[in-house]
């Protein structure tokens, strides 16, 4: 039962934290348009998930470059914090096209 589960967590709190950072992961795929397809196919999601490797940045850090390739296949979702997406055109300085 639900009681038992939440005791046994308490008792394991490795495990409570496994739990939570996968809850984490599926509500931000349920936040990205290009996963609602799978978000309902349990089987799809787990798999997905399993293979989430949690990252962190520093402020000002930068994740990507405009034009870097796709490197083994990485994406990124922002569980935390927010992430500017800056453009740059031409000989212009780069401008900020979004806020995620």
């Amino acid at each position: 039962d639900e009681a038992s589960m939440q005791q046994f967590l308490i008792c394991n709190p490795q495990l409570d934290d496994g739990f939570s950072q996968k809850r984490r992961y599926r509500q931000a795929l349920s936040r990205v348009h290009w996963f609602l397809p799978i978000i309902h196919d349990e089987i799809k999601v787990r798999e997905l998930i399993e293979a989430f490797q949690s990252e962190e940045f520093a402020e000002g850090e930068i994740v990507l470059k405009q034009g870097d390739n796709a490197i083994d296949g990485k994406f990124y979702v922002v569980l935390e914090g927010q992430c500017e997406v800056m453009v740059k055109k031409g000989d212009k300085p780069p401008a900020s096209i979004a806020r995620l």
